[in-house]
């Protein structure tokens, strides 16, 4: 297999374990780049030691700004950057009860550690909306529309309770267990998903996410901070990203896709108020990449870029989207917005507690063709051309970043 393949591999999950899954990625988008272990840790601005601790496993979570340095290092496009933050927040926090059913991501079931397979098509959009609705039921007809967008056959109420059963058996297959399993149960106007909020990775982030807020209006924004990060770890990209649009449609995805970006909103208002603006950089970049036009997402990525000394990157912020809102709404920016871009021309912003990187931190390249120019201004300095590409015998010594 060769390393472009395994690099792809890996990237879709690949047959490494949850037990080191982002170190073995890594290796393999270093491998990929043709680069050594040694001339990647260099570029990166890191030790050696750092980059082979992370490679095999020891270092599961590097921080923020370390894999912003080694995503930018190996090229990697937007969505096998989205990859490797996945996989850093991949699984539940400590002490949390292993969930069953995940829906903050792809679709997928599992049996205590072990993946449970479900192919069909019908038992993945039945599944995917039950879990999107609870604990609220689903309606007939909202399980009607979802299985058969274009119309239902005259069976479809057969066909139903067949569905329901298989989800049933997919859920409890029977034998030994320690809890009770998740089942679907009858209510009088449809079926309900029957489980505790600790078996779906929904349930943990709400809990999370009202706990947050609790301890923000306390006010305990230290406290508060930590369970956002918690929160925002069990989400693994949009809302069952690998479902059909009328399921990634449905208004309960919608809705949840919407506490999301409340969650992020909040984690960077509270790394703003604790100075620790670098923290929420990468988590605002990927978000602003699933809602390019979302003001008040923009509106906290200018704030933290320009609280950690990037007053370039959060100006071409501010033009990017005042370009893109004029193009296709035909309308100016917020007045947040427009604060935002005002308090960095003004330097008017709290300082992170670390000293600003010499080099700006920078959007992660989307998924397109590593030759034609990514979407961000052209760079003059600091080895950067046009395109985006870097040119080592151009790049100022930087000292090595914390893991």
């Amino acid at each position: 297999m060769s390393e472009r393949t395994s690099a792809a591999e890996l990237s879709r999950g690949g047959p490494a374990g949850e037990q080191g899954a982002f170190g073995l990625r890594l290796q393999a988008f270093r491998r990929r780049a043709g680069l050594s272990q040694e001339a990647a840790a260099l570029r990166a601005g890191i030790s050696t030691r750092a980059l082979r601790d992370i490679e095999r496993g020891r270092v599961q979570r590097p921080q923020a700004r370390t894999l912003q340095h080694l995503a930018e290092v190996l090229e990697l496009t937007g969505s096998e950057l989205a990859d490797l933050l996945a996989v850093t927040r991949t699984g539940p926090p400590r002490g949390a009860a292993r969930p069953r059913l995940l829906i903050l991501g792809p679709l997928a079931l599992q049996r205590g550690r072990a993946p449970v397979p479900v192919t069909s098509p019908m038992l993945r959009r039945l599944l995917g909306l039950l879990a999107l609705k609870h604990p609220e039921p689903s309606t007939q007809r909202e399980i009607t529309d979802t299985l058969w967008p274009s119309g239902p056959p005259s069976s479809h109420q057969s066909l139903i309770h067949t569905y329901v059963s298989q989800v049933r058996r997919l859920l409890d297959p029977g034998g030994p267990r320690t809890a009770p399993a998740p089942t679907v149960v009858r209510t009088p106007t449809g079926y309900l998903l029957q489980a505790s909020r600790s078996q779906t990775d929904l349930g943990h982030f709400d809990e999370l996410l009202a706990q947050a807020e609790r301890l923000h209006r306390a006010p305990d924004p230290g406290a508060a901070y930590e369970s956002l990060t918690q929160a925002l770890r069990w989400w693994r990209g949009p809302v069952l990203a690998d479902a059909d649009p009328v399921l990634r449609q449905h208004p309960a995805a919608v809705v949840v896709n919407e506490r999301r970006v409340k969650a992020v909103l909040l984690y960077a208002d509270t790394a703003l108020l604790l100075r620790r603006p670098e923290e929420a950089v990468p988590v605002l970049w990927s978000m602003v990449n699933t809602e390019p036009l979302h003001e008040g997402l923009h509106a906290r990525l200018i704030l933290t870029l320009g609280s950690c000394g990037e007053q370039a990157a959060a100006l071409n912020v501010f033009s990017r989207l005042r370009d893109r809102l004029d193009k296709e709404l035909g309308i100016a920016p917020s007045a947040e917005v427009r604060d935002a871009h005002l308090r960095v021309l003004r330097q008017q912003l709290p300082r992170a507690q670390h000293p600003a990187r010499p080099r700006p931190l920078t959007p992660p390249r989307p998924a397109r063709s590593r030759r034609s120019c990514p979407p961000w201004p052209a760079r003059t300095s600091d080895g950067w051309d046009r395109c985006g590409t870097w040119t080592p015998s151009s790049r100022p010594t930087r000292p090595a970043a914390p893991m």
